[in-house]
Parts: C-alpha cells; structure tokens; sequence
C-alpha cells in the first residue's frame, strides 16, 4: 500500500516493508517508470526494512517544483525526514541514480551506504542532451505513447527484447501511466 507526505505542498508517494527498525534500504526508480519496479526484489531482500519512493512527477507523487535532481534529493529527504529516518542505503536505478547522487552530495550524513543500478555519475555526451530535447518535443507534440513505446527496447539488448516481451511491454504499459509533465520534467532535469 502506498503513503503519502506533502513536503513543498507536493505530495510524495512511498512504501514501506519489513520491519519498522534497522538500516532502511531505500530504492529510487528509473526514468519513465515508478516504485512499482521494484516489486519483484521485494521478496529477495531477506526482510529487509526498505523505503521505495515515487519521484516527484511519477506514480503517485505530484510534479516536481522544478526539473532538478536536486528537487527529487529534496523529496527523498522529506519521505525520510517523515519517517523519522536518521540514516539510510541508497540505491539509485537509472534516473534514481542521478538523485541517489544529488542526495550524497546535498545530504552526507544522512547516507550509510550508496549504490547505483544501471546508472552513472557522468554528464550526458552532446548527443545524449540532443536526445533528450528530441524526446521532449516529441512528448510536447502529443506522442507520449510512441515516445514510450520506443523508450522501453532501446534500453536493452535486442536479443533480450525478443526473449522478454512480458518484461518490455509491463515496462511500456506502466510508463504510459506515467504524466508527460513528469517524463518533460525529467529530461529537462537529467
């Protein structure tokens, strides 16, 4: 079940499991997706206390007050601020590393442990801010659906696509739930 808190008179949506002591590990989705990716490592994690959080501008929580993974660092610390969170590991997927480091940066202390999934501390190439733009013209062009569409399989091996439909088209259908002024959002701010 998710919870909500309203820092910045956002709301920011997360959810909790395991038990209510212990280092949390907290869990930080990628672009174009939400907390939900997380679900099927849930399981796995042995009990272990985690927080996953909807960035601002996905799921559940509202836009963020400006593109910026400063912005979602913020977020990040008023869920754990709400929490009574006085430390936690990190772990940033993808666009949630981005903020994973934003948050190292801005908020030391508040960190036992860092970790990235499929993500970098390097600025984007040329092309990659190039890119980018292009993707918000398209998604400002009404074509939220077929940005998603082609997002997905882009992002893995083609013979992984071919082998895992299931997974790429669960990735598209729920990344076509997400709002174009939180895709927009997030470009800009990556």
């Amino acid at each position: 079940m998710k919870n909500t808190l309203v820092a910045d008179n956002r709301r920011i949506a997360y959810q909790l499991n395991g038990p209510s002591e212990g280092l949390p590990l907290v869990l930080l989705h990628g672009f174009c997706e939400d907390a939900s990716v997380w679900d099927g490592y849930i399981p796995h994690l042995g009990g272990l206390r985690t927080v996953r959080i909807d960035l601002p501008g996905f799921g559940e929580s509202d836009l963020p007050s400006a593109p910026s993974m400063d912005i979602y660092a913020d977020a990040v610390l008023a869920v754990l601020d709400g929490l009574s969170i006085k430390k936690c590991v990190l772990i940033g997927h993808s666009m949630g590393g981005y903020t994973a480091l934003a948050f190292s940066e801005k908020y030391p202390e508040r960190l036992g442990g860092l970790g990235l999934f499929h993500s970098h501390p390097f600025e984007d190439t040329p092309e990659g801010i190039a890119n980018r733009r292009r993707g918000i013209e398209m998604l400002q062009s009404g074509k939220h659906d077929l940005y998603v569409a082609q997002l997905f399989p882009g992002l893995f091996p083609p013979a992984f696509v071919k082998a895992h439909p299931d997974i790429i088209n669960a990735l598209i259908d729920n990344g076509k739930r997400q709002p174009t002024e939180g895709i927009v959002a997030a470009l800009e701010g990556m």
